[in-house]
């Protein structure tokens, strides 16, 4: 399925359009089995006799039936940004910015930026448009990063991490401290 003119390269838009389509068909293919089976299920529990005994029994059906749809399609975008984040990490790393910005820039989007817990999709983002020059879209994908608390959001601060040479724990630093004995002359 690979296009002439690729989005991000080749290889990324074949991965990219391998999950797309998986999960597509899938959910797909539910949608079609769960409309069959609702209407056979309605059809059944709505006899004008029966009382209204089965009513919170069509109800949880139809709340299953909606589970089994929308499961593997949020399941399917989480597996689609997972590899959108390894690739354009890829990227990155391999200094290919406008590669990057393509994998990555849908983490940008206001309905998608829940997919970016952790920041670093955007800290990425901001990498990468610095590498292209365009100062306001990093910035942007930065302010955005400084928002959430983690790892991306110290790096991009400038805070050194916990754990790091001279760091202690809450992020204090570490001091030596003075020898215990009489104080040496200096000059």
């Amino acid at each position: 399925m690979p296009t002439s003119n690729p989005v991000i390269n080749p290889e990324a838009d074949k991965i990219l359009s391998r999950i797309a389509f998986r999960y597509g068909l899938l959910v797909f293919a539910l949608l079609i089995a769960d409309t069959f089976f609702l209407s056979y299920a309605d059809a059944l529990m709505r006899p004008k006799n029966l009382s209204g005994l089965f009513k919170p029994a069509l109800v949880v059906i139809n709340f299953a039936s909606i589970l089994v749809v929308l499961v593997p399609f949020y399941y399917g975008i989480y597996k689609l940004f997972s590899a959108r984040l390894s690739i354009g990490r890829e990227r990155v790393q391999a200094r290919a910015w406008s590669e990057a910005v393509a994998a990555l820039e849908p983490f940008d989007a206001w309905a998608q930026r829940f997919l970016d817990q952790s920041g670093e999709a955007h800290f990425l983002l901001a990498q990468a448009y610095t590498g292209l020059g365009d100062k306001a879209k990093a910035e942007s994908a930065r302010k955005f990063v400084r928002r959430r608390k983690g790892v991306w959001a110290d790096r991009v601060k400038g805070v050194k991490p916990v754990g790091s040479p001279g760091i202690g724990p809450g992020g204090q630093e570490i001091r030596p401290r003075p020898p215990k004995g009489k104080p040496r002359r200096r000059f």
